[in-house]
């Protein structure tokens, strides 16, 4: 018997189970195990055996708890439990029918599922119909108490192995039945005294069968036949055995039988006389020849007829014993003997009445012309024959397989037939009907595997078509579609002519066949349509002379409503079988759960659409993963995005990231690994990604599972942002206050801490710029006592000594001894013992604990050991003052940029200094730094304003006086001077060009004066109240002459209204005289010059427009800088004029600006307040 371990073999592999969908691949296989054992040819005892594991199989496929497979008990009341496995299977023994679903299902033929609560627990399962030879004979059953739904396509699963294990059964019972017959052949074989037969294989002649007579003919007992190859060739005489050979290799080459005698030594050791006849076996194609032999014993011939005479009752009461037709024949085919079988095979006659008579008396002359050539063959070949023959019995067509053989004298002469005809009419019947079956269950198999692909409906239902037509043989199949409307689209079809698939079929659908199948909901078989009083037949029907149909409904799962009507119909009068009215309700349960998933697919897909809309538009990245393979399902286009991936291109699962401290992420670490793998909701991780370009940003990472409705996770969704911009903004200020967060965390008192350093901030900027030593004295007397008992502040003069610019103690009594410390050793700082390491390095001296022996170290003589003990200093820290850049290197020190050092010390029984205490200090001294650098940089600037100003003060006040003596006597010179030619005339002219470039001169040292009260803020202006449209005429007068010398046009457009305002006419009438100087200068003839004045709320506002070159835009920005001039200008001037014009304006409270053009012109505004009107 075959052992579970040989068919199922030792891997245990685990099905993942039926999803709402199909099955997943593994159970797919397990199916295909499943199905191939019930394929494999085995008795029943045999398959009984296998069953425990062929449910474990089952079950692994549903991933249920439980399998039962119930069959009908020989009294027909109960159904017994076969085999059992999962939990609660002992619970389960015997169940009556009418007791829970499988009684249920076995009472209505039909595959039902329940999902439900029974008692306290959740109870869902299923049950199938079991049939053998179309008669309903027990049940399956899959059960689960941990909340699996069963929905169609489980249905349809397990209907199949109901079916296939039908089929199986069915066959070992033919296979047991086939046994019976080969036994009951084997009985006949040993009732003939003198026969004997055997079978071997042609190459070693091992004998795989040998009847019982051998063993009394020749006196060896079976066992030694078959324990020696060469047993049998050695029971033949030595004389006899050659021809042997050629008659075996003959028969074995030639497939042709063979015939001789030869002697055959008995256990005795006589020689006893055989005919023997040889003939090949039907095997398997590519098995080894196998041999029948058949040893007649024909020695003496005398003995044959006796034996015969003997046996002759004994024939007749074993031929009327059996159920099959045995009988003899003579030579010319007339029976000799028969039994009553074949008399009612034969039509009823009487045993007496056929002998003496031929096949012909009784049969069609067809038939038997038929088996009078076998018999003329087995009394040709002396060879037994098998032969099938088909004979009407009753009214029906039967058919028996006939074994016929040559009946033999004693002479070994061919003297009748011998026959023995068994009737397989059921069997032959039932193999076509299991044929049928396993084709219909392997097109069904075939059809539901690919209704799970992708493949579309319409193209779903094109197969369907095909296959019904192909398998059932139908002239005409429909699939109607029910619209709305209540009419009928015939969606799909065969048979129909061209052009009527996809359009509606006529007649009223309530009066139909498939109106009818919508109303009843069950299958509607029609043996003949010409007959049918249901319902009416509808026109194409008639049209197609259809005589033959059946229907049944495709359901919409989704909503509980019927989708169609699946129709095959016949021209020729045709009752169709349960196992075809099967087929037929499978291909339509396939048809609703393709329908379902169609359904559920096209919904999902447009959640998917409007999931896909939705992420897209949302400012940060998403991803979903499924768990637990991790492959990529969803992701938006900011998630590429924000990895560095281009458009289009996936950002894929392999992501590459670090932590604060560089440490890279392995997989484990990652979010969505720990949500996928241990559910973990994380929130807000903040990872430095390296993207697809290799540049690294910083992403805000946030990731969670999602579960299925059984609670376990089926994917992970991830969102994250791109947060680089706002750790970049943070990264400043975390550097200014990364130790003071460091010291929050570590310390309790980091309130205090962080309030420390905004005192010490206060007090070094808090303190005017000029006062720098007072900032550093400042300094010392926060630090002391909040952050240490003894606090002395060096600065490092450009000579390279030390000055000691705070000092303070705690302990008043000990501030003397800090004193004489600093006195007497830490004046020179490239002598001293900490100066050095710290100029070296620009690193901070660290000593959290200083022992007696580091006091021995650092001193230098012993009354700087005796100072240093008596400050009882235990732990010290020596903060450089370091200012930015890089450091130079004076009298042959490295100063590293080194300003100073901050010595803080704790003495008595203090804390010690922590790491904390030393960042804390750094960031002291480093603020110290910042207050010392501005300190420094304001005194310089300070020096350099006041050496400027001094300098202008000496150059305006010692060439003023001069140029004003220059100016007097030119001037007087030129009045005293009469006009003349000649000599005169030329000292004129050297004089006047004397005058102007004093003019020039004298203009400047204002203009310098000016510069530098308008930079110091100082500039001076008498105000009074005047009305400006005077001072404006003045100004326009005075330099419309030179305008019109050059020839351009000055024009003058003012409000007539009076413009009072607190004005200094002087300083106006410069602003005019710059403003209007650059428009004349700059304006090439012809031109004009517009000069406007105008009124704007609290203003008054004036405009000075000109038709010049206008100014190019990038100057524009740079026109009232000191000192600036358009580069494309020929004008030498100072670039002062319009600095001071600005400077003019804002010293009256007011505004200026221009607009210009470049090739335009150039328009200067300025505005000034007016007086508010009294009331």
């Amino acid at each position: 018997m075959t052992s579970p371990e040989k068919i199922f073999g030792n891997n245990s592999r685990s099905s993942s189970g039926l999803r709402a969908l199909g099955p997943a691949p593994e159970g797919v296989r397990t199916l295909q195990d499943v199905l191939s054992i019930m394929d494999a040819g085995m008795g029943r005892l045999e398959l009984e055996s296998l069953m425990p594991e062929l449910l474990v199989r089952i079950r692994r496929i549903f991933t249920s708890e439980s399998v039962f497979l119930y069959l009908q008990d020989a009294a027909g009341k109960k159904l017994r439990a076969l085999a059992t496995s999962g939990s609660g299977s002992e619970r389960h023994e015997i169940h009556p029918l009418g007791d829970e679903i499988e009684t249920t299902v076995f009472q209505k033929g039909e595959a039902m599922a329940f999902n439900h609560f029974m008692g306290s627990s959740s109870h869902s399962f299923m049950a199938a119909p079991l049939r053998i030879n179309a008669e309903l004979c027990g049940a399956i059953k899959v059960g689960s108490v941990s909340g699996m739904q069963y929905g169609p396509h489980e249905l349809i699963i397990l209907q199949l192995l109901a079916d296939r294990l039908g089929l199986s059964l069915e066959r070992a019972r033919s296979h047991d039945d086939t046994n019976r017959v080969e036994q009951r052949y084997q009985d006949l074989l040993n009732w003939l005294d003198h026969v004997f037969v055997w079978e071997a294989d042609a190459d070693e002649l091992t004998l795989s069968f040998i009847s019982s007579q051998a063993e009394r003919l020749l006196g060896f007992s079976l066992d030694r036949w078959r324990e020696s190859p060469r047993f049998l060739l050695d029971r033949i005489d030595p004389r006899d055995r050659d021809r042997f050979r050629v008659a075996l290799l003959t028969a074995a080459s030639s497939h042709q039988n063979q015939e001789l005698e030869l002697r055959m030594l008995s256990a005795l050791g006589r020689s006893r006389r055989f005919r023997v006849g040889l003939s090949t076996v039907r095997s398997e194609p590519g098995a080894p020849v196998q041999i029948r032999g058949v040893c007649v014993e024909i020695t003496p011939a005398g003995e044959f007829y006796g034996h015969l005479q003997q046996s002759d009752l004994l024939l007749n009461a074993l031929f009327d014993g059996v159920s099959d037709a045995v009988f003899i024949k003579d030579r010319k085919g007339l029976y000799v003997m028969a039994n009553p079988v074949l008399a009612r095979i034969l039509g009823g006659s009487r045993v007496d009445a056929m002998l003496g008579k031929s096949d012909f008396d009784f049969l069609p002359h067809e038939t038997a012309t038929q088996m009078r050539d076998a018999e003329i063959l087995v009394m040709k070949t002396r060879n037994p024959v098998e032969t099938e023959e088909i004979i009407e019995v009753d009214g029906k067509i039967r058919t028996f397989l006939a074994v016929k053989s040559p009946y033999l004298d004693q002479n070994g002469e061919v003297i009748g037939i011998f026959g023995l005809a068994h009737d397989i009419s059921e069997r032959k019947a039932e193999e076509g009907r299991r044929k049928q079956r396993e084709l219909q269950q392997s097109v069904v198999a075939r059809f539901g595997l690919r209704a799970l692909t992708d493949v579309g409906m319409s193209a779903l239902f094109e197969e369907a078509v095909k296959m019904l037509e192909e398998t059932l043989h139908l002239d005409v199949i429909s699939i109607l579609e029910l619209q709305p409307d209540e009419s009928l689209l015939l969606r799909a079809g065969r048979g129909w002519k061209h052009g009527e698939v996809g359009s509606m079929v006529a007649g009223r659908i309530r009066e139909s066949q498939a109106g009818y199948t919508l109303l009843s909901t069950e299958p509607v078989v029609v043996d003949d349509l010409d007959r049918e009083t249901r319902f009416r037949i509808v026109q194409p029907l008639l049209d197609y002379r259809i005589r033959s149909s059946m229907s049944v409904v495709i359901s919409r799962y989704s909503s509980n409503e019927p989708y169609g009507v699946l129709g095959g119909h016949s021209r020729s009068l045709r009752r169709f079988n349960e196992d075809e009215v099967a087929f037929l309700k499978a291909i339509s349960n396939i048809l609703s759960s393709s329908i379902l998933r169609s359904d559920l697919l096209e919904k999902a897909e447009f959640e998917k659409r409007r999931l896909e809309t939705i992420l897209e538009q949302m400012p940060v990245g998403v991803v979903i993963l499924e768990a637990p393979s991790g492959q990529l399902l969803v992701e938006n286009r900011q998630a590429s995005t924000t990895l560095g991936k281009s458009a289009g291109e996936p950002c894929g699962t392999d992501w590459k990231g670090h932590h604060a401290d560089g440490r890279p992420y392995r997989t484990e670490e990652w979010p969505q690994f720990r949500a996928m793998t241990a559910g973990e909701t994380v929130q807000d991780e903040d990872i430095d990604v390296v993207r697809a370009d290799d540049s690294r940003r910083v992403i805000r990472l946030s990731a969670a599972p999602i579960r299925d409705q059984n609670g376990r996770i089926a994917a992970v969704v991830i969102v994250f942002a791109d947060v680089s911009g706002e750790r970049a903004a943070s990264r400043e200020r975390e550097w200014l206050y990364e130790r003071e967060k460091t010291t929050r965390k570590l310390v309790t008192a980091a309130g205090e801490r962080l309030e420390l350093l905004l005192e010490v901030t206060h007090a070094l900027f808090g303190t005017p710029l000029e006062k720098g030593d007072q900032r550093l004295v400042n300094l010392a007397s926060t630090l002391v006592p909040r952050l240490s008992d003894w606090c002395q502040i060096d600065i490092l003069e450009s000579s390279g000594t030390l000055r000691t610019v705070a000092l303070e103690h705690r302990d008043p009594a000990k501030l003397g001894l800090a004193r004489s410390l600093s006195s007497r050793y830490g004046r020179q700082f490239s002598t001293g013992i900490w100066g050095p390491r710290i100029l070296s390095t620009g690193k901070a001296l660290f000593m959290p604990e200083m022992l007696d022996a580091d006091l021995v170290e650092i001193s230098q003589d012993p009354e700087h050991l005796r100072l240093l003990r008596a400050l009882d200093v235990h732990s010290l820290m020596i903060i450089p003052i370091q200012q930015t850049g890089t450091g130079t290197e004076e009298d042959g020190i490295r100063r590293s940029g080194v300003l100073g050092y901050v010595t803080l010390a704790r003495t008595g029984g203090s804390l010690k200094y922590s790491r904390e205490d030393l960042d804390l200090a750094q960031d002291a001294a480093n603020r110290a730094a910042l207050a010392l650098e501005s300190t420094q940089l304001y005194q310089a600037t300070r020096e350099a304003v006041r050496a400027r100003e001094d300098m202008i003060a000496i150059v305006s006040h010692d060439l003023k006086n001069p140029l004003s003596s220059i100016l007097m006597g030119g001037e007087m010179i030129l009045k005293l001077l009469p006009p003349a030619d000649g000599q005169l005339a030329l000292v004129r002219k050297q004089t006047l060009l004397l005058v102007q470039g004093a003019e020039r001169m004298q203009s400047l040292i204002e203009s310098l004066l000016d510069l530098a009260s308008a930079e110091a803020g100082r500039f001076k202006v008498g105000l009074q109240d005047l009305d400006l449209k005077g001072v404006i005429e003045e100004s326009v007068a005075s330099l419309a002459l030179i305008a019109r010398d050059k020839g351009l046009e000055v024009k003058l457009e003012m409000n007539p209204v009076t413009c009072l305002a607190k004005l200094d006419r002087s300083r106006i009438g410069q602003l005019m005289s710059n403003l209007l100087g650059n428009a004349i200068k700059f304006t090439p003839a012809p031109g004009r010059i517009t000069v406007r004045l105008e009124k704007c709320d609290q203003d008054i506002e004036v405009s000075i427009q000109d038709t010049g070159p206008g100014i190019p835009e990038k100057d524009l920005p740079h026109l009232f800088d000191r000192y600036w001039k358009v580069e494309r200008s020929s004008s030498k001037g100072t670039g002062l004029g319009l600095f001071i014009a600005k400077g003019i304006v804002e010293a009256h409270g007011g505004r200026i600006w221009v607009e210009s053009r470049e090739g335009e012109g150039a328009t200067f505004r300025f505005s000034l307040p007016i007086l508010p009107r009294e009331s």
